[in-house]
């Protein structure tokens, strides 16, 4: 197991010697394992373990028992343990998602948290999870990239347990006395996954019994197929796009389908989450050469006889606004007015410690000691993009607001925070930017909150 788990790790190039890792525990068979085997590892490697345990509150003293389990097990691997306790289901109400979502959300936040900007993020996927993920994406209807399943490295995130099957995990437990916890809401068939793991899989493994790994190898393949296009459609666009800006009609008509999808899905997901039915509706004005799809509430695809291209259309008036903030000095508190929204800032000295900074409200601060200028708080303009301390790569607040799933109605009202020019230090509803991470540190901590201008009673941190 441990040579296996060791092959996987060089085989995608995981880890480096020195490496910071932040590894996920949960207190199951495959999150143990994980923990224990890189504990195994770790002077060989070089690296420094962290682990990371996420209290939701959502099963009452269950939850509460894995936590002081996850304790207990870091005190024996002498390993330094971190808890963040979030009421993941009031999460999910206030902000209109399903547990799961709110949950993934907390999750990754918390280990990008404590990963930092250069450490790696551990987490006990297995060949298993891989399988279940596949066949959900295949469900649910999925391109290509839906049935690549999960990777074994995505940015700084790195699963070296993609390899292994669950029954090894437990084995590797057993064999090495360790014991681990059991989510009872596992043996449920609320969610689809369980459903799908208690029912569907099982008929499977009936006619394959190496269905785990079948379905890896087939995921391999695919994401190795799926990636050679990526690259071919990102070149043929560079190729494509003209002086103005947009794209050329007819040479993108005349690629590939597989390429020219690729592009045309990029552009859609710019604005809107991209579908099938979406697609084959710009793929049609596209052929046709004139008119134009609206994508989202301003969002729009148009075609003419020589271009394709998306736009922003004009925002409602009454939101092109925005406010200057002077340097402000400790203790300093200031309030805004911003067409009906109120938003208070309050400068503070910091008084987060390495056992607070993972509280997940710190979405909503930042870390003032490199502000040297006056910054502007205004609505959102197109072309804005930040980069967030879970993420190695920029997005635009466009394509953030579509993932969080934010309503189309409010996404133009909702407020941007930067240095005056085009940087983009915190997006209400999405966070701070990398560049401006909190942490034990930081010497000066900027806090927002806000009132809605619907409900002036209502205060809102942002």
């Amino acid at each position: 197991m441990k040579d296996k788990v060791l092959k996987t790790i060089q085989e995608f190039n995981m880890l480096n010697r020195g490496d910071f890792v932040a590894v996920g525990v949960s207190g199951g068979a495959d999150s143990v394992a994980l923990l224990s085997l890189l504990c195994s590892l770790r002077h060989q490697l070089g690296l420094t373990l962290v682990a990371c345990h996420i209290n939701h509150n959502l099963r009452g003293e269950e939850s509460m028992r894995d936590e002081t389990f996850v304790r207990t097990l870091c005190e024996k691997l002498e390993v330094e343990c971190l808890v963040c306790s979030v009421d993941v289901a009031h999460m999910a109400e206030t902000q209109g998602r399903s547990v799961e979502e709110s949950a993934r959300q907390v999750r990754y936040c918390f280990f990008a948290q404590t990963a930092g900007e250069k450490g790696k993020i551990a987490t006990a996927h297995t060949a298993a999870d891989n399988t279940e993920t596949v066949l959900l994406n295949l469900a649910r209807g999925s391109g290509l990239r839906g049935l690549c399943g999960i990777p074994p490295v995505r940015d700084n995130i790195i699963r070296p347990l993609w390899g292994c099957t669950r029954e090894q995990t437990e084995a590797w437990c057993r064999q090495n006395g360790l014991d681990w916890v059991e989510d009872s809401s596992n043996a449920a068939d609320d969610y689809t996954r369980n459903r799908l793991r208690h029912h569907v899989v099982p008929v499977l493994r009936g006619q394959n019994n190496s269905l785990d790994h079948t379905v890896a190898e087939t995921s391999a393949r695919l994401r190795r197929d799926a990636d050679y296009l990526d690259r071919l459609a990102q070149e043929a666009e560079e190729k494509l796009v003209t002086e103005n800006g947009r794209m050329d009609r007819k040479g993108l008509l005349g690629l590939p389908a597989p390429l020219r999808d690729r592009i045309l899905l990029k552009m859609i997901g710019e604005y809107t989450q991209p579908s099938a039915r979406m697609l084959e509706l710009c793929l049609r004005l596209a052929e046709q050469g004139s008119g134009s799809i609206q994508l989202a509430e301003q969002g729009f695809f148009a075609a003419d006889e020589h271009h394709v291209w998306t736009e922003l259309h004009t925002k409602p008036q009454g939101l092109e606004q925005q406010a200057e903030i002077p340097l402000m000095k400790i203790g300093e508190r200031r309030q805004i007015q911003l067409g009906n929204r109120t938003v208070e800032l309050q400068l503070t000295q910091n008084q987060l410690s390495s056992e607070n900074v993972y509280n997940f409200s710190l979405k909503n601060q930042l870390c003032y000691d490199t502000i040297q200028d006056t910054l502007v708080l205004r609505s959102r303009r197109t072309g804005d993009r930040i980069r967030l301390p879970y993420r190695n790569v920029s997005k635009t607040l466009k394509k953030l607001f579509c993932e969080e799933k934010i309503p189309l109605h409010r996404r133009d009202t909702l407020l941007v925070l930067t240095d005056g020019g085009e940087k983009v230090l915190w997006a209400e509803e999405i966070g701070f930017s990398a560049d401006f991470q909190p942490g034990p540190e930081s010497k000066t901590i900027l806090k927002l909150t806000i009132v809605n201008g619907d409900d002036p009673e209502e205060d809102k941190q942002l």
